[in-house]
């Protein structure tokens, strides 16, 4: 059954283009907003002419585990940084590996982000027996939960006080 699946949806499962990130925040909280727009566009500056990443984020980022990972937030698809903010995908295209975005303003906060690699997309289909798995599941999960809520609906016996009744049914 997988590899029928696998056969009939080869398109889903695909490599998709990847992208390992390091970041510097910045937090409005308790600063002057135009302060920290000011200091985020001084330290792309730096980078951008050969500053040292890490050592920039750790003395300059708002994040409080930045001295253990200093910066680096790790590898993501663009699908998995669209779920994280729409804003974060042109900077992050139009952004070659090595080199850092303009700063983008979040809720909260400014972030800066460096690309240290980037994985091409790969049109070719590998089979992998976990992500078939998932997919069927998440495919077939609305019917059988549609069908399971069904089943304890019929199933379910609850008694309505009369005080509600007027109110909860339809």
């Amino acid at each position: 059954e997988l590899k029928d699946y696998f056969d009939k949806n080869k398109s889903k499962f695909t490599k998709p283009e990847t992208v390992t990130l390091s970041e510097i925040y910045l937090n409005f909280a308790g600063r002057e907003e135009e302060v920290v727009r000011e200091k985020a566009k001084q330290l792309v500056a730096e980078l951008r002419k050969g500053a040292d990443f890490e050592k920039t984020a750790i003395e300059n980022s708002d994040r409080e585990d930045v001295k253990n990972n200093k910066g680096n937030v790790g590898k993501f698809t663009i699908d998995q940084i669209k779920n994280i903010s729409e804003k974060f995908v042109q900077p992050i295209k139009n952004t070659k590996v090595g080199d850092v975005t303009d700063p983008i303003e979040v809720e909260g906060g400014i972030e800066i982000l460096k690309v240290t690699e980037r994985t091409e997309a790969s049109s070719e289909s590998f089979f992998d027996e976990d992500a078939v798995r998932q997919a069927i599941t998440y495919e077939r999960l609305p019917e059988a939960r549609r069908k399971f809520l069904s089943e304890l609906r019929k199933d379910a016996f609850i008694k309505i006080s009369e005080s509600y009744r007027a109110i909860v049914l339809p």
